[in-house]
C-alpha cells in the first residue's frame, strides 16, 4: 500500500505507475513494486562515462537508494517531491529532477 510519501514518487496501488526523473545525464526511474533503475552520463574533455543500475529501489526517512548486489547509489531526499505551475520535481543531493510520468504496462 502506498503511503502519501511514496505516492508522489511511484504513483498508487490502483494504478501502478512508474515515474521517471531527469536532472542533467541522470535519469532515476522508481516504481511501485519496489524496482529501480539509475543510469547516468557525463562527458567533459571528449571522454565520457555512464553508470547504470538496474534492480531494486528503497525510500527510507530521508534517504533514496537504487542498487543492484553490491553496485548502488546513494541519495539524500533534500526536498521531497512537490508539484509547483511547472510541474513535479525534488532534489537530491543538490540536483533538482523533473519528473516524467509513464504507466507500467
Amino acid at each position: 500500500m502506498s503511503t502519501p510519501y511514496s505516492y508522489s514518487f511511484y504513483g498508487d496501488d490502483e494504478q501502478p505507475a512508474s515515474k521517471q526523473w531527469v536532472s542533467g545525464g541522470e535519469t532515476i526511474t522508481i516504481q511501485a513494486n519496489g524496482k529501480g533503475s539509475y543510469s547516468s552520463f557525463s562527458s567533459s574533455g571528449g571522454a565520457t562515462s555512464s553508470k547504470e543500475i538496474d534492480w531494486k529501489s528503497k525510500i527510507k526517512k530521508d534517504k533514496l537508494t537504487i542498487k543492484f548486489s553490491i553496485i548502488k547509489e546513494k541519495f539524500e531526499i533534500t526536498k521531497s517531491p512537490s508539484e509547483d505551475n511547472y510541474g513535479w520535481y525534488m532534489v537530491l543531493d543538490t540536483d533538482t529532477f523533473g519528473r516524467i510520468d509513464q504507466i507500467i504496462k
